[in-house]
């Protein structure tokens, strides 16, 4: 499932680019003044959330997207106001409460059960109180209770926080402060850390394949009771 700024969505079978080029493959055409932000793998069981700069935010079933080829556009996700663009798109999967971060250091969970399905294509529900104190939002991510995330500035400034430090507010709210932020220095960016226990189980599975490698390596090797009779045999 990818997702652009002009509010385009495109779900195409992950089959499609198991034989890849050298060059690449065409994964989407795009217009002049579009861009791709972001794509998840899905299993068309599930619900994608798009949230826009100006705090809108549109919750639609998968199923709404028919599937098209590698080469296509995609069709409407969400109908945009002027001058505003997606800014993230999450699967209601990821998490149980939408995480929502302004420019100006500002953010706040809410609830997935707040939002509500819709149909494909609509203007969705507003999500986010814009303000002249939180500007525009940059980010959104699903989060859960035991998650945490950083936030880097545009001066290169990086702050880790736990989700559970932010205050669960609904939708129609602005937030409280999530960092300090210098005159003319504004939040560029919103990350998900990966969470410990997946880094553990990544780290058991490459033990386990090593593990596998090396016993398959010595298996090929001759035993010594093997090589002495191997020996003898040249002898007699």
């Amino acid at each position: 499932m990818m997702a652009t700024r002009k509010g385009l969505v495109k779900k195409t079978p992950i089959l499609d680019y198991a034989n890849v080029r050298k060059t690449g493959l065409a994964a989407i055409t795009l217009r002049e003044d579009d861009e791709l932000i972001e794509v998840k793998i899905t299993d068309d069981e599930r619900d994608v959330i798009l949230v826009t700069q100006y705090g809108q935010c549109i919750r639609f079933h998968e199923s709404d997207v028919r599937s098209t080829g590698r080469t296509s556009m995609g069709v409407r996700g969400m109908n945009l106001s002027d001058r505003d663009e997606v800014v993230a798109m999450q699967l209601n999967t990821q998490g149980y409460y939408l995480l929502v971060v302004s420019e100006n250091g500002m953010g706040k969970r809410t609830s997935m059960g707040e939002f509500t399905c819709q149909n494909r294509g609509g203007k969705g529900v507003k999500c986010y109180k814009i303000t002249e104190k939180t500007g525009d939002v940059i980010g959104a991510r699903a989060v859960n209770e035991d998650n945490e995330v950083m936030l880097i500035t545009t001066e290169g400034i990086i702050i880790r926080i736990a989700c559970a430090d932010i205050s669960i507010l609904g939708r129609i709210t602005s937030g409280v402060k999530l960092i300090n932020l210098t005159e003319g220095v504004t939040v560029a960016s919103v990350a998900k850390v990966r969470d410990k226990e997946d880094k553990d189980t990544n780290a058991q599975q490459a033990a386990v394949e090593i593990t596998d490698s090396a016993e398959t390596e010595e298996s090929d090797q001759p035993t010594d009771q093997e090589t002495q009779d191997e020996n003898r045999g040249e002898e007699e």
